[in-house]
């Protein structure tokens, strides 16, 4: 599940694609107040260096009328996870914060599969070795993404997430709250919302 935010008002469809070392986000949304849709793309470089990307975003209102706007991004991934970029997205003169938060499938990720650790030279000639290593590596991945849920730095939409897959629910249909039930914002830290539940009982 793939979001992005921006000040004020989420994207409903965000598709990802990578191609050598950039990722391409593909997104739709629908902002009801105005009665107009949007779309797009944004590209992205691997890096944690800040980045400045140009594009367009392209605005459909019911009556048929349509128009685009060029935007400019400027921001930097949090870490080598790539799994949350922030920044300001400056479009008509108007400049709003702006966040990704991005999952990946191990097959999503060039050499994310390290198969020679330990310098250990595998042969993945073999089909039978393949599958093996393959079922080994997604175990370590779930059970590391496991650990990972429960640390205070994971973020907010992981953990909603987790619990929708776990149960079985409809993606979008966990919501975790505040002291005040107002809902805690997906790219929010665990840490965060614990501290303010502590605190609301001192």
């Amino acid at each position: 599940m793939n979001e992005i935010f921006w000040e004020k008002y989420p994207s409903s469809s965000v598709k990802l694609t990578i191609k050598d070392d950039r990722l391409f986000l593909l997104f739709e949304g629908k902002l009801t107040a105005y009665g107009r849709y949007f779309s797009g793309k944004i590209e992205l470089r691997l890096s944690l260096e800040e980045q400045v990307t140009l594009g367009l975003i392209y605005y459909r209102y019911q009556d048929g009328l349509e128009e685009e706007f060029t935007y400019k991004l400027t921001g930097a991934f949090e870490d080598d996870s790539w799994e949350y970029f922030t920044g300001n997205w400056e479009e008509n003169g108007e400049i709003e914060n702006f966040e990704a938060l991005l999952e990946f499938n191990e097959q999503e990720i060039p050499n994310l599969l390290n198969t020679e650790s330990n310098n250990e030279i595998i042969d993945l000639s073999d089909t039978e070795t393949r599958i093996n290593i393959t079922k080994k590596k997604n175990i370590e991945r779930q059970g590391a993404m496991r650990q990972r849920a429960a640390r205070s730095d994971a973020r907010v939409r992981k953990i909603q997430r987790s619990i929708e897959l776990y149960y079985g629910l409809p993606q979008g249909s966990v919501k975790l709250i505040n002291p005040d039930k107002s809902i805690i914002h997906p790219s929010a830290k665990i840490g965060t919302l614990r501290e303010r539940w502590l605190f609301e009982d001192v």
